[in-house]
């Protein structure tokens, strides 16, 4: 038997009409060679058989996509490429998909490597074409999910009391302690629940809370964001101040005016929204929170002044500032006499905060209605009150010793005053030895011990920030750090420089007339961590010279930024554990009434104006150990308040006005 020849090229798998009718090979050229050689027509046609079988997979892939008619360039390259035509309706798709893989080196004839690895290691993407391909991603996803800013509002009465609890109470003890048990923060998700607080002091409240950023805000800090809480804080405030004059309106006044005068005003009556509170009392609170509601969130100390006023002139009217000891335990006793003394902190603080008299007598003791009770710690109330009392006597001494200056007199003539209620800080330091080392949240329970340390720690605050406004003028003659005017600090227009003439960065001791030479040369030689009084007689004159005071601003300062810093968080789920778990990983919420803002302006500008003084005596005889260390000092504390500012900040955009005022002079400080 012969042996079979081995072809030479193997079969084509498409043969053209001519060789099929003939049924001879066809080698599948564009004409192939039998054509060719009898001069003939070479055509080629579809098959009709049907072609391989495809899977149901990708046959359902195939009516996702658009059918195209099969082009005869896809047919002449076909049968260039000595392969099998698929027929109608899947031309397309191997044509597409089919072919490039399973061409000799499919896959990898179009495969750039360069792109490859560095899209994974980085190396080659220019960085421009990295931030483009991110902004574009960006763009497509905001467009897809647009942003949708959200406030913080509450289902029922219930809800909004238990978030005073939790985000107010703390801080601004106006109503009782709590009857049950404080829960995890309930805001509502979605406002399609049509709900408005149902009275005064629940609106003036929801005022306060709808400022804190709702926990679902994806981007708390956006303008949208912070515009919506803006106006739905304001609607509150307006809808509380209409609601108490509703509440104050007298039926007869409508209808018999002429028997209106006449009338006696109900009678205490419960409370919807607090069943400890007398509902004539609501007026009161509402005024009260409204007041620290128009100085941190609005800035308008004219109307923080104003709500205070109406706090004031509504308890007196009640009777709040006469009523005696009650040994029967009133339902309401409790809630009348926090009533009153919030009302006199609130009068007091509006005066503090804009410089102003008093429109109330500053001793409690004229009053005969007792003090609110703290189980946890029976001399918190107590500690708030003489602090406040202090702090205002100090801003009624800078006030007169600003007037005394600008008539042209001498200092000296307000050194026994200074004297005197330096002493008495001391007796108040004393009497109230504070411990800070407490923990940074705890929860609301009827003890109150949140709240005992928080006024324990406004305390302190306040009768130090008193003792910086004593001292200021003697240390640092009231030069200006910050750019605009805030409390009773002066302000300049312009940044302050180190070879500004007007600075007393390095030369505030030289400007001083009342100083001889020879103390200036002693003072300017000392070093910012061991400010020690001068031994030379002619300033015997003074019961503070410069460096003394200025040595007693340091250190109030600091223990200002240290009792700022342990003032409580709220503690959103109401666990003992939560924040503390949770802090790495959870934003700590934005505590909430800073009436005493003005104290972390004061403890600023105390440590600026020290650490201009430090950077100026290091540039003039070196760096020693002891002054970069003070400086390092000096600067720590000066973060511990910005951190202070900015969470405060998070909620109240009037007290984000301080904290930029604040940042800027830091900056300023660190590189002049």
């Amino acid at each position: 038997m012969a042996a079979r020849t081995k072809r030479t090229n193997p079969p084509a798998k498409i043969a053209c009409l001519a060789c099929r009718a003939s049924r001879i090979r066809c080698d599948g050229h564009r004409v192939c060679s039998n054509c060719s050689a009898r001069d003939r027509e070479c055509v080629y046609t579809k098959s009709n058989r049907g072609g391989p079988r495809i899977s149901r997979k990708k046959a359902a892939l195939t009516q996702k996509l658009p059918q195209e008619p099969v082009e005869s360039a896809e047919i002449e390259k076909a049968g260039q490429t000595n392969f099998s035509m698929p027929s109608s309706p899947y031309n397309s798709v191997y044509s597409d998909l089919v072919f490039p893989m399973i061409s000799p080196g499919a896959g990898l004839k179009n495969l750039d490597s360069d792109h490859i690895f560095d899209s994974i290691f980085g190396t080659g993407i220019d960085a421009s074409e990295s931030n483009t391909f991110a902004e574009n991603n960006d763009e497509v996803y905001r467009l897809a999910h647009p942003y949708v800013p959200m406030s913080r509002v509450y289902g029922n009465d219930e809800d909004v009391l238990n978030g005073y609890y939790i985000y107010i109470h703390p801080y601004f003890p106006i109503l009782p302690p709590p009857v049950a048990p404080v829960t995890a923060d309930r805001p509502l998700v979605n406002e399609t629940q049509d709900f408005e607080p149902s009275s005064p002091v629940s609106l003036a409240i929801s005022a306060i809370l709808t400022l804190i950023p709702h926990p679902d805000d994806c981007a708390p800090k956006r303008q949208e964001s912070v515009l919506l809480r803006r106006k739905q804080a304001q609607l509150f405030a307006q809808l509380a101040m209409e609601s108490i004059e509703i509440e104050s309106e007298i039926l007869a006044s409508e209808t018999s005016p002429a028997e209106a005068l006449s009338s006696d005003p109900s009678s205490f009556r419960r409370d919807p929204f607090h069943p400890r509170t007398p509902i004539e009392v609501e007026s009161v609170l509402a005024y009260l929170v409204l007041s620290i509601y128009e100085y941190s969130q609005r800035g308008n100390l004219a109307k923080m002044r104003n709500r205070a006023s109406q706090a004031l002139d509504a308890a007196t009217r009640l009777g709040l500032h006469e009523t005696p000891f009650d040994h029967s335990q009133d339902l309401f006793c409790e809630a009348k006499r926090r009533a009153w003394w919030m009302t006199y902190l609130c009068v007091l603080q509006s005066s503090i905060v804009s410089s102003t008299a008093p429109i109330i007598t500053i001793d409690r003791n004229a009053f005969d209605t007792p003090l609110p009770s703290i189980t946890s710690d029976s001399e918190a109330w107590s500690a708030i009150l003489d602090a406040q009392e202090m702090i205002l006597k100090c801003t009624q001494y800078t006030v007169s010793m600003k007037k005394a200056l600008e008539a042209g007199s001498h200092p000296s003539v307000m050194g026994e005053k200074m004297t005197a209620l330096d002493a008495e800080i001391d007796t108040l330091t004393t009497r109230y030895s504070w411990n800070l080392n407490y923990p940074s949240t705890t929860v609301v329970d009827s003890n109150e011990q949140v709240v005992a340390r928080c006024f324990n720690a406004q305390a302190q605050i306040k009768l130090h920030s008193a003792r910086i406004k004593l001292h200021r003028y003697r240390a640092f003659l009231d030069a200006p750090v910050f750019s605009k005017r805030h409390c009773d600090l002066q302000h300049t227009p312009r940044r302050i420089s180190s070879g500004d003439s007007n600075c007393s960065c390095g030369n505030f001791l030289q400007q001083r007339p009342s100083l001889s030479p020879s103390s200036t040369r002693s003072s300017s030689s000392a070093s910012p961590t061991t400010f020690l009084p001068s031994s030379d007689n002619s300033l015997e004159e003074y019961t503070f010279h410069d460096i003394i005071s200025a040595k007693v601003c340091m250190k109030a300062a600091l223990t200002i930024t240290r009792a700022f810093e342990v003032l409580p968080y709220p503690n959103r789920s109401q666990s003992p554990s939560f924040e503390s778990l949770c802090f790495e990983s959870v934003p700590r919420a934005p505590r909430t009434m800073p009436a005493f803002a003005c104290c972390a302006m004061q403890c600023s500008y105390a440590l600026l104006m020290l650490c201009r003084k430090s950077r100026s005596m290091i540039r003039g005889s070196g760096a020693s150990l002891a002054a970069t260390n003070g400086l390092e000092e000096l600067y720590t504390g000066l973060q511990r308040i910005l951190t202070t500012m900015e969470n405060y900040s998070i909620a109240f955009e009037a007290v984000d006005g301080m904290r930029a005022q604040i940042q800027e002079a830091f900056t300023s400080a660190k590189h002049t």
